[in-house]
């Protein structure tokens, strides 16, 4: 859930098991019968865990996925911190590397992307407005590759894949020192960290780079895609939507599931969370706003239909527009609904059993800020 992760990023070190003086493992309310598994909620008090059988319970201090020396970090947990001036780099609780030279005097480090791969690593940073790519080997030294491009993703053989900010150029730059464009001009490239793959537009194509080949996966336009779409990896699977239709599309360019987008008078409204494929890619789910951002929905998209169906509906809290980011989670059939405005419930997918409203038992727990502000999350055990 890369919504959640960037909001835990965000509040790192917030939480620290007492908020306001109060004991956060006191006083806890009772969760809604019914879950089908057990939740987590993060707050500035730490975890709670709402189990099956309609308990809360305090599970201590959030804990960073990262060490306290990361200032950033990735869905694939590639992190970088900053050492008397020397770029750290790591995945996980690890460290794997560190510069050879110094790139800052003081304590701040315009760090644009961090890739981490099997023998090598790439990060880039800015000076100025330009960026700077390098390149190292564990245990060893950096050394400059490009300028004014963003690293990507290191294939299965060691090479690079870069972008040019300016020309657009998708751009392989191998592990003996050579280069060849792929893409002379690829627009919005995305990447699938965990399969190695870059899907970009070009010329209203989608096409995928699979370390090995460049291949066209489908016609734009064909899709029902007539404004600027969104291009989202799920995995087996690749979702692109604009503002009026949504496509899911599988490695092979084969049209799996789209749906009409609901219509909306405000340009505000739209899409509003990632899509999510559940784990046998047999659907997807994603939510929409409506009203001017008034109320959000969550959709059902099964393989093999071209009609989204409503699965959930909630009236949103709060005034701030730019805080309408909302998140989905599967667990089997089950789905999980989370805002930002925490908010929260599971919906049953099959329509089989009656969904559990969160949002009543969240407001109660110790650590959350009636501004939004501060630590949320929630997430599936």
């Amino acid at each position: 859930m890369a919504i959640a992760a960037a909001l835990l990023l965000a509040a790192t070190g917030a939480a620290s098991g007492k908020s306001s003086g109060r004991n956060c493992s006191r006083n806890l309310p009772q969760a809604p019968p019914g879950l089908p598994a057990t939740v987590v909620v993060t707050t500035d008090c730490g975890l709670f865990r709402l189990g099956t059988n309609g308990s809360v319970t305090y599970a201590g201090k959030w804990k960073s996925p990262v060490p306290p020396v990361a200032r950033g970090y990735w869905t694939d947990l590639a992190w970088y911190g900053l050492d008397h001036g020397h770029v750290l780099i790591g995945q996980g609780m690890k460290r794997l590397w560190r510069s050879r030279d110094t790139y800052t005097r003081g304590r701040y480090l315009n760090i644009g992307s961090v890739v981490v791969g099997r023998l090598r690593l790439a990060f880039s940073y800015y000076q100025g407005r330009q960026s700077r790519v390098l390149v190292a080997r564990y245990g060893h030294a950096e050394h400059l590759v490009a300028q004014g491009e963003a690293p990507f993703v290191f294939t299965g053989s060691g090479d690079l894949v870069t972008w040019q900010e300016r020309g657009h150029a998708l751009v392989l730059r191998e592990a003996n020192g050579g280069e060849r464009t792929l893409a002379p001009h690829a627009v919005d490239p995305q990447v699938d960290r965990a399969n190695r793959i870059v899907f970009f537009r070009s010329a209203r194509q989608l096409y995928e780079f699979d370390g090995n080949s460049v291949r066209r996966l489908a016609s734009l336009p064909m899709l029902g895609l007539t404004g600027v779409p969104t291009v989202e990896p799920l995995g087996r699977l690749v979702a692109v939507h604009d503002r009026h239709r949504l496509v899911v599309v599988d490695h092979a360019g084969r049209l799996v599931a789209s749906t009409a987008l609901p219509r909306s008078r405000y340009r505000a409204d739209g899409v509003s969370s990632p899509v999510a494929a559940n784990a046998d890619g047999t659907a997807v789910a994603f939510a929409v706003t409506s009203g001017k951002q008034v109320r959000d929905t969550a959709y059902l998209l099964a393989r093999g239909t071209r009609k989204a169906h409503a699965l959930l509906t909630e009236k949103l809290i709060g005034e701030n527009p730019c805080g309408r980011a909302t998140w989905l989670a599967w667990q089997g059939r089950w789905l999980l609904y989370a805002n930002a405005g925490q908010q929260a419930a599971v919906v049953d997918s099959s329509s089989r059993s009656p969904g559990v409203e969160l949002t009543d038992v969240i407001a109660k727990l110790p650590g959350l800020q009636a501004n939004g502000e501060g630590m949320f999350n929630v997430d599936w055990a």
